[in-house]
């Protein structure tokens, strides 16, 4: 992505050429879409939403989703729908990524066990809308309530120091890096 982000702008003005190859590349996968692309389309979506390209991504996450539901991979299609639900939210489109989020995090708890990886990241997605909305106390206790829950007083304690530092000094940067290494645990 950063390669993409900094090539130069020598395409047509604002887009640089490594985007070019990129939107082509997804391109080819949309007129090739069959079902074993949906894990191409994933990666792809989720590359766009690392650039910033929330219209291209979500188009390629959506089709992920219908792709892994034509063929009845609950797993597949609500990992696309929770990568859908990050991309939305940071495009700030709240309502639409509570929604997808939703399906995803109800699929997740019924086997916490076998997905706490994904849980978790469910989780820091949903802190992320929540404090989108401006409420950030409550961004901050969703995040230690769940790593009290899920990994114990050790965890909950680091979580809620990073997340109020992060709150305290009003700093983006570290409160997304707290939400992306709390989605790891």
């Amino acid at each position: 992505a950063l390669l993409i982000r900094s090539s130069g702008s020598t395409g047509r003005p604002g887009f640089p050429v490594a985007k070019q190859v990129l939107d082509a590349m997804a391109a080819q996968v949309r007129l090739e879409a069959e079902p074993d692309h949906s894990a191409t389309m994933l990666a792809l979506g989720e590359f766009y939403a690392s650039l910033g390209d929330v219209p291209s991504a979500s188009a390629l996450l959506r089709r992920s989703v219908a792709l892994a539901e034509a063929r009845g991979d609950m797993r597949a299609q609500m990992i696309a729908r929770q990568a859908l639900a990050a991309a939305l939210l940071r495009g700030g489109r709240l309502d639409e990524a509570g929604a997808e989020l939703r399906q995803a995090k109800s699929f997740w708890s019924v086997n916490s066990a076998f997905n706490g990886r994904e849980l978790a990241q469910a989780v820091a997605i949903e802190a992320g809308i929540v404090r989108q909305r401006g409420q950030r106390a409550q961004a901050i206790d969703l995040l230690v309530h769940f790593a009290a829950v899920a990994h114990g007083e050790r965890v909950q304690r680091a979580v809620q120091r990073i997340a109020e530092q992060a709150h305290t000094f009003g700093r983006e940067s570290e409160w997304n890096w707290a939400c992306a290494d709390f989605g790891q645990l």
